[in-house]
This record gives structure tokens, C-alpha cells and sequence, in this order.
């Protein structure tokens, strides 16, 4: 059986492959006996559940580590709820989540032998990064809760600045500007009809 090498002796390098992953048994020169499932990850800047042929408790533990390494390092890269809520569903979707596509692949695709220990590396793995991403939530409220009580300070169905609308006219500005030029002198402004007799005005 030939030693694998690995895929930079073969001259598959990364960046070079437009695949998420690619495993080296499909590479040109491996025997495809599978003796060692050398699996390359790109740098998509999110995890990517490999495929397991070792299911070995060493190999098993080095997997789940690998795991939740990598919710934790995205759950650092969270800057708003949006990211979070991304996060939240990529890790945990019910149909294509990182946590179904771990159950589908490492403990349903196990050997009769090792679906025990797969199993219980699955829950622990599940376990922690549902409480991970619960406390990351649960702080992010305790940091937003002071600002929304303050924010509930103000009263914002008081009544604003009312600023006034339009302009006078030219002429009842006039006339507003002689009242107070005569009011000024002492005399009182009264109304009355706009028509009216010298009697009623002067005597």
C-alpha cells in the first residue's frame, strides 16, 4: 500500500481548486485504498464538517476540538444581531445545518462498531455549541439592556417644536406695524365695523 503523501507533493494546491474540499484518494498518484482520507479545507472563512474514515476516539476527539474551535472563532467574528442570527442558522438549521451535516456524517455514516463513541462525541459537540451561541446571545442582552432602559427615559410622545407656517401679508403687516406705533403713543386699538360714523370714532 503506497504512503500518502499528501496534496502538495501531488501539486493540488489550494488555491488552485475551486472546490470547498477536495479528498486526495480522487487526486492523481494515491492508491484509493483509503488509507488516509487526507481531506484540504479552503480558507472560506467558515468550517467546513470533513468527512471521517478514522473513527478512532484519538480521531474523534481531534474532530469535535476542530468543531468547536470553529463556532467559537465565527462567534468572535460577530459584529451585529444579523451576523448572529446567520451564525445561529448555519450551526443549527434543522435541514442543512453544521450540526445536522455532522450528525449525517460522522455518527449515521459510522461503523456498527463505533456508533457509540460517534454518538456521544455528536452530543457533546451539540451541547456546546448550543450553549456557546446561547451565552453569546444571553451577553449581548446584558450589554443592550442599559442602553434600551435609557433610551426609555425620554418621552418622545411629548410635543415638539412647533415652527411657525407661512408669513403675514405685506398689508396686515402694515397695519400691525401702525397698532403698535399708536399703542406706543397711549392709545388703545378697538374693533368695530370697518364703516362708521365720525360720531362713534372721535366724540
Amino acid at each position: 500500500m503506497a504512503e500518502c503523501v499528501g496534496p502538495a507533493a501531488l501539486g493540488w494546491a489550494a488555491e488552485r481548486s475551486s472546490a470547498r474540499f477536495f479528498d486526495c484518494r480522487a487526486s492523481p498518484g494515491c492508491t484509493g485504498e483509503g488509507a488516509c482520507a487526507y481531506t484540504v479545507y479552503l480558507d472560506t472563512g467558515m468550517y467546513q464538517v470533513p468527512k471521517l474514515t478514522d473513527y478512532s476516539p484519538a480521531a474523534l476527539d481531534k474532530a469535535v476540538a476542530e468543531a468547536k474551535l470553529a463556532v467559537q472563532d465565527e462567534l468572535r467574528k460577530v459584529k451585529s444581531d444579523a451576523d448572529l442570527k446567520k451564525l445561529r442558522d448555519r450551526w443549527r438549521a434543522r435541514k442543512s445545518g453544521v450540526l445536522t451535516q455532522i450528525n449525517d456524517l460522522w455518527l449515521k455514516s459510522a461503523p456498527a462498531q463505533s456508533k457509540r463513541e460517534a454518538g456521544q462525541r455528536v452530543n457533546e459537540l451539540k451541547s456546546f455549541v448550543e450553549s456557546a451561541i446561547d451565552a453569546y446571545e444571553k451577553d449581548i442582552r446584558e450589554v443592550a439592556s442599559p442602553l434600551a432602559r435609557e433610551f426609555e427615559r425620554v418621552d418622545i410622545t411629548l410635543p415638539g417644536i412647533r415652527r411657525p407656517i407661512g408669513a403675514r401679508h405685506p398689508v396686515l403687516q402694515a397695519l400691525h406695524d401702525v397698532i403698535s406705533v399708536f399703542k406706543a403713543m397711549g392709545y388703545s386699538v378697538e374693533e368695530g365695523p370697518e364703516v362708521e360714523t365720525d360720531y362713534y370714532n372721535f366724540e
